[in-house]
């Protein structure tokens, strides 16, 4: 019988290789989730979303659906679930969310065809695991071709250099889709914005996170800011932007991300960003006007989620460089 070790290495020395976009790929993947449903116990299984490269229409990619399944407890996977994908043939591996042995651990299975070659990689999670944040990354890529061009020839050059390392292949997009996933927060939260809902930018923020404001765009010595809202409360927040929405129109809405950084341990990001957001009241016309240059930090959790974690107000630097240019 064939031991962990070398199913594992079996596994991560299989050919890794990039080929044009399929229109069968969704197809594959709803008849997946098609079969998974009919064979597993039914209150065990959740959502089942298509996620990675096939995912994105027209992104080459490896030939391999992935799939993310929400289950209710991966210990019940375990006894009830693998036996009965094991028996069909599938691959499990009880694996780690990051590196070697880094938690939290998930159930992940690969599907064959007849000739052995892989066809499906089956992730099944728990519903509050970061691996359903990837959802946001293939999102913005359907949403941002140009990205996703990007990306597919990131994953060409990576496939030629290991051909035959799936691990260095996937260590080598680390950095280009972190960045990008930074740049789908700054982009999920304009969304909020716009669409005058609170919840994408909610489920984002950190729950140690305090926002200090300054009270006006050069209001540059921290000394004049002011606390609108204290620690990160859901509910208080979300009924402050709520009652924001309920009593302005939005008049118009403009961010532009001039520099997103990452650490060297991509654990921890911040992103540039220039807004002009103009609200009116509905009953006064008064106007409102968030309009400057903001600082937008992000940390990564232990989990593997991405949070926003602080901000700095919106600031008009150019201001500085008026006054110093009339000083001297």
């Amino acid at each position: 019988m064939e031991t962990l070790e070398r199913r594992i290495a079996r596994a991560v020395q299989e050919d890794v290789a990039i080929v044009p976009y399929d229109p069968q790929w969704p197809v594959l993947f709803q008849e997946e989730g098609n079969r998974l449903r009919s064979c597993l116990p039914s209150e065990l299984i959740g959502r089942i979303e298509h996620f990675g490269s096939t995912a994105v229409p027209g992104l080459a990619a490896k030939p391999i659906v992935d799939m993310l399944v929400e289950v209710t407890d991966l210990e019940e996977v375990k006894r009830r679930v693998v036996p009965i994908l094991e028996s069909k043939g599938y691959d499990y591996f009880w694996r780690p969310t990051w590196g070697d042995d880094v938690p939290p651990w998930y159930a992940w299975f690969i599907r064959r065809n007849a000739e052995g070659t892989r066809t499906h990689h089956i992730h099944m999670v728990e519903r509050d695991f970061a691996h359903w944040d990837r959802l946001l990354f293939r999102d913005y890529l359907i949403k941002n071709p140009s990205a996703a061009r990007d990306y597919q020839t990131l994953k060409m050059q990576l496939a030629a250099a290991h051909p035959n390392d799936r691990v260095a292949y996937t260590k080598g997009k680390t950095e280009f889709i972190t960045w990008h996933h930074i740049q789908a927060l700054v982009d999920l939260e304009t969304e909020g914005w716009n669409t005058k809902n609170p919840e994408p930018f909610l489920s984002i923020i950190h729950p140690d996170m305090v926002w200090p404001w300054p009270p006006a765009d050069d209001a540059f010595d921290p000394i004049d800011w002011v606390f609108v809202l204290g620690r990160f409360d859901r509910e208080q927040w979300r009924k402050s932007w709520q009652d924001l929405f309920d009593t302005h129109d939005l008049i118009h809405n403009r961010r532009t991300t001039l520099k997103i950084e990452l650490s060297k341990e991509l654990d921890a990001a911040f992103a540039v960003v220039d807004i002009d957001t103009l609200w009116r009241h509905v009953e006064s016309g008064k106007e409102s006007h968030w309009k400057g240059r903001v600082c937008k930090m992000y940390t990564k959790l232990a989990t593997g989620h991405w949070k926003f974690y602080f901000q700095t107000g919106a600031l008009d630097y150019s201001k500085i460089v008026r006054a110093a240019e009339t000083r001297y």
